[in-house]
């Protein structure tokens, strides 16, 4: 990656904790959990279906405008009718989608205290079910629920999978969350039952690094 690149990955960062993530760093983001590639006509028709209200919500018009703005600046390729994040981008991205793509904490508990009963078990599910820290793999008559839920801006898909040089890897038919979303939303509502704080605990101690373990405990 040159430097262009990286600044120009950079400027899709969200300017406030407040805001809805930009709808390049959204698009970039679909494409990134489907493996970094997907076909142009999957695309358009996963955004005007499953993209067109909620938290990560793009209209088709933008949708159309935006594409071209990616591809000028290097930031996504077209190839045999897919579009493709280049992977000298993959693991910036990354890391640029769980610092901007999901609501801050006060949001969060805005969209979880906004969701129906049926989602919120849903949700509680979903996280009390956590494995290897990311995924939460679904059956397909989950769809409709967890498709609600991904409008709330709480979770996010992954459909196919990638290795990366730091052998990140995204799984089928699974459900990604993000960390600080998982942890807030653990610590805000095991409270209500929805969690037992022992697990809870036991299950952010494993997710500390052997340093900061280490440091914890001199500390």
């Amino acid at each position: 990656m040159n430097r262009i690149e990286f600044q120009e990955l950079m400027e899709l960062a969200r300017k406030s904790s407040s805001e809805k993530p930009k709808s390049e760093l959204v698009v970039l983001a679909l494409i990134f959990f489907n493996g970094g590639r997907i076909g142009i006509n999957d695309m358009k028709a996963k955004v005007k279906s499953d993209y067109n209200t909620g938290w990560f919500s793009i209209s088709s018009e933008e949708f159309e405008e935006i594409l071209p703005r990616l591809i000028n600046r290097n930031l996504l390729q077209v190839e045999e009718a897919n579009y493709i994040v280049p992977n000298t981008l993959l693991s910036v991205l990354k890391d640029l989608i769980e610092e901007n793509l999901f609501p801050e904490r006060d949001e969060i508990v805005r969209n979880f205290e906004k969701l129906e009963a049926p989602l919120r078990d849903k949700l509680n599910e979903v996280v009390s079910k956590l494995k290897d820290r990311k995924f939460y793999y679904y059956e397909d008559s989950e769809l409709p629920l967890l498709r609600e839920l991904e409008k709330s801006g709480l979770l996010a898909f992954g459909r196919s999978y990638f290795i990366l040089s730091d052998v990140t890897h995204f799984g089928d038919s699974c459900v990604y969350v993000h960390p600080t979303i998982t942890f807030t939303v653990r610590s805000e509502f095991f409270k209500n039952e929805a969690f037992q704080l022992a697990e809870v605990h036991q299950e952010e101690l494993l997710l500390l690094g052997k340093e900061k373990r280490e440091l914890m405990e001199r500390a």
